[in-house]
């Protein structure tokens, strides 16, 4: 009986190596659907359509986008949890759907490292404090003095709960001891519309989001949520620069696909992804000219940022007492 045993599972490894390779190269077999969890406009579904557009000319077949946003990324993460293991269903995950909300949320149904496998990284964005003309700020002392005198009266919007947007702002504002109202969107888009409206006075965006509206002054450029300043808004001091050592925002992007996929197809993906990213129209035209940063992370260098910035991130909710309500 042992022998036997042993047999059977010499035979199921040998035809397993046998077919990884064939499975990758029949792969995909129908439309490809990447869901994104932010809505339509943003930089995150900018640059997921461009993904998906490269990816359907290398594999010759349709790669689609479908914007699910909401549930600080849940609804999206939930949907693709559930899909069919077989590569034909991804997520382009963020920071909040791996690393924040099992620490922020209350009640979540999926597991970051149970319900899903780490394909590759996309890209990521630092973060500039901005402020709308009509509050009377150029400066981080002139927007900690205008807080400090009207506590609990001026809006920031955000690109929804659980956001590395939302939790570094209340970082700030614990920092400088002042308090502002949270705006949550859903996503960078509808976040700079609030801000372009003046609907909310200020707030952490991503680079690439407000860029065309810092230079066409329609939003003010306070600071810039780093330790170093960026190259196409070199003028815009660093919160480093101002009194804030080791404060760092940024949002970063992942695909992942559902647990069980078949390593195969994960690496296929993850490859051809890499491949994409780094043709040099999309990291030099797409990404470093709007202040976006290339994160080519493959699978095992997911597993251990992600290990990092959840400790991070639950560190901060606990020091900041933010939450999702």
């Amino acid at each position: 009986m042992r022998t036997m045993l042993v047999c059977r599972i010499i035979v199921a490894t040998v035809l397993a190596a046998h077919l990884a390779p064939a499975l990758s190269q029949t792969f995909p077999g129908k439309p490809v659907r990447i869901v994104i969890p932010f809505a339509a406009g943003g930089v995150v579904d900018a640059i997921g359509r461009i993904l998906a557009q490269k990816l359907g000319e290398k594999w010759s077949q349709s790669v689609v986008v479908d914007n699910r946003a909401g549930g600080a990324t849940v609804i999206a993460a939930e949907y693709v949890a559930k899909s069919p293991p077989d590569g034909h269903t991804l997520l382009v995950a963020a920071a909040e759907t791996l690393a924040i909300n099992p620490s922020l949320l209350r009640k979540i149904s999926y597991s970051p490292t149970r319900d899903f496998v780490f394909v590759q990284g996309i890209f990521a964005t630092k973060h500039v404090l901005v402020a709308h003309p009509s509050l009377p700020a150029t400066s981080l002392a002139e927007l900690a003095s205008h807080l400090a005198a009207n506590p609990g009266k001026i809006f920031y919007a955000s690109a929804g709960n659980g956001s590395p947007q939302h939790l570094n702002m209340e970082l700030f504002l614990s920092m400088t001891k002042t308090s502002a109202v949270h705006v949550p969107l859903k996503g960078a888009a509808p976040a700079t519309t609030e801000l372009l409206a003046g609907r909310a006075q200020f707030g952490l965006a991503s680079i690439g989001a407000v860029l065309p509206h810092l230079k066409s002054g329609r939003l003010t450029a306070i600071a810039l949520a780093s330790d170093k300043r960026s190259t196409v808004l070199p003028d815009v001091p660093t919160l480093a620069e101002r009194g804030f050592p080791g404060y760092d925002s940024v949002s970063w992007f992942a695909l992942v696909a559902p647990a069980g996929t078949p390593a195969a197809i994960v690496g296929r993906i993850g490859s051809d992804t890499s491949a994409v990213m780094n043709l040099p129209e999309i990291r030099e035209q797409k990404l470093r000219d709007q202040g976006l940063e290339s994160f080519d992370l493959a699978t095992d260098q997911l597993v251990s940022l992600v290990a990092r910035e959840s400790e991070k991130y639950s560190r901060m909710i606990r020091q900041t007492g933010a939450s999702a309500d």
